[in-house]
């Protein structure tokens, strides 16, 4: 059962049936849903022309939740991938493990990062995926640590999932305005809301682009991409950043956010710089964040505390099927450590 149906079938009950569709949708009906086109069906579209999906059904194109499908963004599959992998496979004769009938012959990054998952990767294979854009400001950064040779910038794609947040764009123009290479970092937040009564997360926070065009949102907005659903067909908090994940397209770096955070100035550097410190090319930098009192200047963006939470206690809550596993935060304190420390996974 597809999980917007069963979440609806919890709201309304049992006795909630699915609409079938009649028939299947169009490539041109596809087509004009996804780009805002209102000539044949009503869309819901915000002021920075994102489509927003309320339970598109399958075929019917009907924007209802009471049919209990969802259409979501595929994942990234460059072309150029695919290219190569089918010319790898033609020089080898179909070797390399491309000629077994279990392994799929379409697709591009899977088949060309390990075929599917029936040989290991190689590491020029993996270096080779994530994208880099020219760093425009060098003489900026002449007298800090370059993470690479040629001093060009790795992008980073942050994935932010929001169930009714109102701190939402707040957060999304913290993470450009505090950045200090804001136009490597491309966003993608999936926007769980109550048509007409909450306040979507593509309107920034001083006021529409119109009324307010110098917000660090409007300026990069073309570096944003939003999935507005129906907060009624929310699964739960791993469904919707499963689909922030799917609006990733090749950055180099990710990193998945919730909707309720404040960025520290030059965080994107800091970060990055952090991740070179592990030496470890399939390190991932995990963190409980700290609350913003007394550990950032709201106003210019610096740390001003050198603490971090430590999280150690874990015990049950609740009793029956209300049970569940809470992490507690311990009082915050200064690491002797000062740099990131490998931990088995």
């Amino acid at each position: 059962m597809h999980p917007g149906t069963e979440a609806l079938k919890h709201l309304h009950g049992d006795s909630f049936t699915v609409k079938k569709p009649k028939r299947r949708a169009t490539i041109a009906e596809i087509t004009g849903l996804l780009y805002g086109k209102k000539d044949k069906f009503d869309n819901h579209q915000n002021t920075n022309g994102n489509v927003n999906i309320k339970g598109i059904g399958t075929g019917s194109l009907s924007h209802s939740s009471e049919d209990g499908y969802m259409r979501v963004p595929k994942f990234w599959d460059a072309t150029p991938f695919r290219i190569i992998a089918e010319e790898r496979e033609n020089r080898s004769g179909g070797g390399r493990l491309g000629n077994r009938d279990d392994i799929p012959k379409d697709g591009g990054v899977r088949r060309y990062l390990g075929n599917y998952g029936s040989r290991l990767m190689t590491p020029a294979e993996a270096k080779s995926i994530g994208s880099r854009i020219p760093n425009t400001n060098q003489s900026r950064d002449n007298n800090n640590n370059n993470t690479n040779n040629n001093n060009d910038l790795e992008t980073i794609f942050i994935a932010i999932a929001s169930y009714r947040d109102w701190q939402c764009s707040f957060t999304v123009e913290s993470a450009f305005s505090r950045a200090k290479h804001p136009e490597r970092i491309r966003i993608g937040v999936v926007d769980q809301i109550r048509f007409g009564e909450d306040k979507s997360c593509s309107i920034p926070p001083g006021g529409t682009c119109d009324q307010n065009h110098d917000q660090a949102t409007c300026r990069h907005r073309s570096q944003i991409d939003y999935l507005t659903i129906e907060a009624e067909l929310s699964v739960g908090p791993v469904f919707a950043r499963h689909l922030g994940h799917r609006l990733y397209r090749g950055e180099y770096f990710a990193v998945q956010s919730d909707a309720h955070v404040v960025f520290v100035k030059d965080w994107d550097e800091d970060i990055i710089r952090q991740w070179y410190q592990a030496h470890n090319e399939m390190a991932i930098l995990s963190t409980y964040l700290s609350g913003v009192e007394d550990h950032i200047d709201l106003e210019t963006g610096q740390r001003i505390s050198k603490s971090r939470p430590i999280m150690c206690s874990s015990d049950y809550e609740g009793v029956g099927d209300a049970k569940h596993l809470r992490h507690g935060q311990q009082p915050e304190g200064v690491p002797m450590i000062h740099e990131p420390v490998l931990d088995p996974f």
